[in-house]
């Protein structure tokens, strides 16, 4: 009689592989023939190289990626709004907007649309912001030179019967004011805007023979435009 030992190794597998096989040694064995002990360690050995033979079947792993930081996101978002896509609100958060700002930043860049922030994608939007910080053109240098009333020049009429009798109508350049009997002062710009210094030096008799400032001469000229086609002039005999 056959080992019960190998006997049960025979029933105990995946019988689909491996039938024909057993079913073939079994019957080229003569049946009244007892098995040696040596000849079911040979079927043994036989079988366990069968079973590291046999295919291993196993169910495929997906990988689920990793879902962006809010920082990722954040980022994403800052990046995509400087540079022209709208991300929606700044606040770290994967929302539809973000998600289809990411697509289209991935489409146009040659990226696998995936519509996340991974480090692909990071490293392009990184690349786009310099590139595009690097376009704009420099700032044109703020001048340190005060304008000259260029944005008062015109002809203006008394408005008020004082400004008629003493200064009459006025005629405003860039670096002169000339009242209605011809007498006129120059302008120097300072740094406030709209203030003007008296330079050189000068109180002209005005229509009615009055001055401007009375006893002191003129130092600094005030002018203002707070309505279309209107001009406040404000004389001072004090600089400060």
């Amino acid at each position: 009689m056959m080992s019960s030992g190998w006997f049960r190794r025979i029933i105990s597998g995946d019988r689909s592989w491996r039938c024909g096989i057993i079913a073939g040694l079994l019957f080229s064995l003569p049946i009244a023939s007892p098995v040696s002990a040596q000849s079911s360690g040979d079927l043994l050995r036989l079988f366990q190289t069968f079973d590291r033979m046999a295919p291993q079947h196993q169910a495929p792993r997906h990988r689920v990626p990793a879902r962006p930081s809010r920082e990722d996101v954040y980022r994403a978002q800052r990046i995509l709004n400087a540079i022209g896509y709208n991300a929606g609100p700044e606040d770290g958060a994967m929302g539809p907007r973000t998600h289809s700002a990411l697509i289209a930043f991935q489409r146009e860049s040659g990226l696998p649309p995936s519509g996340q922030p991974d480090p692909r994608t990071m490293a392009a939007l990184e690349q786009a912001l310099r590139s595009r910080a690097a376009s704009r053109p420099a700032p044109a240098p703020v001048s340190q030179a005060p304008a000259p009333a260029t944005e008062f020049v015109g002809y203006y009429e008394a408005a008020s019967r004082t400004a008629s009798a003493i200064t009459g109508d006025i005629t405003v350049a860039p670096e002169t004011i000339t009242f209605g009997n011809g007498a006129a002062i120059g302008l120097r710009p300072v740094h406030r805007r709209g203030t003007f210094a008296v330079d050189p030096p000068a109180d002209p008799p005005l229509l009615s023979g009055q001055t401007l400032c009375g006893d002191a001469p003129p130092r600094v000229v005030v002018l203002s435009q707070n309505n279309p086609g209107f001009i406040g002039l404000s004389v001072y005999a004090d600089s400060q």
